[in-house]
């Protein structure tokens, strides 16, 4: 796991990834929970399957980006159990059957977060929902929140970077630059009713 850990960038050095400590904590719940199969909706370069892959039965990697689908493909290039679609979620149906666990790392509005939340439930019924960003960005927070106050998520645990770490990551068109995490980076949790 380690060397697999070595050989991608940290959220530090590209802003559009989670950290290295994100990946890990996720990592070792997938290990530990014996979840086999994840479907990533965002999976930008495919450096979260490079991780996961290998105690998976089955990761399918979802990203509007074509550039982004061709190198998660060619990152990952030997995996035989990661399978690729290339589409926007926001404007297809979603036709990717049941997986253990669903990793949104997508749209970061309250409108689709909640869309991604609401097709996550009722159409791929996993038992576990990951979400990066938790503590970036205030929308996506009050959301899973919402969510856990209704008894529709159970909070498993929160993962990656801890509140306070500053994300240094100027551009022009971003908008998490400078950054600092108000809440952990990432939460995991079990999707209690649909």
């Amino acid at each position: 796991m380690v060397n697999r850990l070595e050989n991608i960038p940290d959220k530090f050095e590209d802003k559009r990834t989670t950290t290295k400590k994100f990946k890990q904590d996720l990592f070792d719940f997938v290990n530990e929970t014996k979840v086999k199969t994840i479907l990533e909706i965002g999976c930008y370069n495919g450096y979260t399957a490079h991780i996961l892959h290998p105690v998976l039965k089955k990761m399918t990697c979802v990203d509007y980006n074509f550039y982004c689908i061709e190198k998660a493909k060619k990152l990952n290039t030997h995996a035989r159990n990661i399978y690729y679609r290339w589409e926007n979620v926001y404007n297809a149906e979603w036709k990717y059957g049941y997986h253990d666990l669903v990793i949104i790392d997508c749209g970061h509005s309250e409108e689709h977060l909640i869309s991604d939340i609401e097709n996550t439930m009722s159409v791929v019924k996993s038992q576990y929902i990951v979400f990066d960003d938790y503590g970036l960005f205030p929308e996506v927070k009050k959301v899973i929140d919402r969510y856990i106050t209704e008894n529709k998520f159970l909070l498993v645990k929160k993962i990656g970077a801890q509140p306070g770490t500053l994300f240094y990551m100027s551009t022009s068109n971003h908008t998490t630059e400078d950054k600092k995490l108000a809440e952990y980076e990432g939460v995991i949790c079990k999707v209690l009713k649909s």
